[in-house]
Formats: C-alpha cells, sequence, structure tokens
C-alpha cells in the first residue's frame, strides 16, 4: 500500500534543525492550512518532518509565515493507528496530524534576502530508515 498528502500553507513559527546521534539533520516545522466556507475560515495544523538535505534547506530558507507545498507521507501513532492523541489543559481531547516531507516546494521569497540556488528550491527524498 502506498499513500501521499500534499499541503499548501504558510509556516507558524521558524523551523528548528537538530541533529540525531547518528548524524543526520532533522527539520521540524508546522503549516497551517486554511479553508474557508462562506464567511467561515478553519485553519488545519500539520506538523512535518523533513531530513538530510531537504532539512538543511528548510532550516536556512524558511522563515515563520513562508509559504510551501509540503508532499509526503502521514505518521501514524503505533498505540491509535492514526493521529496522535493528547489531552488539552482544557480538557479535551487534541489529534496531531504529523507528515515526513519528501518534497517541499518554496512558495515565498526567501529569508533574510538569502536566494536559494535552482536547484535547492524543490527538495526530494527518500524515507528515512528507522
Amino acid at each position: 500500500m502506498y499513500h501521499k498528502l500534499m499541503i499548501v500553507g504558510n509556516l507558524g513559527k521558524i523551523p528548528e534543525m537538530k541533529v540525531t546521534a547518528t548524524g543526520k539533520n532533522v527539520t521540524n516545522f508546522s503549516v497551517a492550512v486554511n479553508k474557508q466556507h462562506g464567511d467561515v475560515k478553519e485553519t488545519m495544523w500539520v506538523r512535518v518532518t523533513t531530513w538530510d538535505k531537504t532539512a538543511e534547506n528548510c532550516a536556512k530558507y524558511l522563515d515563520k509565515g513562508s509559504k510551501v507545498l509540503v508532499e509526503g507521507e502521514l505518521i501514524i501513532d503505533p498505540k491509535t493507528g492514526g493521529p496522535r492523541l493528547w489531552q488539552g489543559q482544557d480538557g479535551k481531547q487534541n489529534a496531531n496530524i504529523e507528515m515526513t516531507g519528501h518534497k517541499v516546494v518554496f512558495l515565498s521569497g526567501p529569508k533574510h534576502d538569502a536566494a536559494p540556488a535552482p536547484e535547492d528550491r524543490t527538495e526530494e527524498q527518500g524515507a528515512p530508515p528507522f
């Protein structure tokens, strides 16, 4: 079986890059995906994880508010078989939608006037080994 998820939205905050114990780069960021029905606007947040060169370029060129198209796959919580569930301070049950971003297309200008090289504007990669 195979699935693909594509989202378009804006980053909610500055991406965070870290290096794993095995030396792999990983960058996490959240994307607000907006949908409008007449006067009602809904926002869905998707947490995106990127790896290796894609992670480096996302950390280098993306900023809060950057518009992106992300293509990848859903991350499934083994405990629920679906989204990661958590309880908020108000006692309500919530769910996080998470994905691994294999391809990230930068749709808005780069941060800090640092224009990426043409080969860096679209990032594609395979899934990380687990």
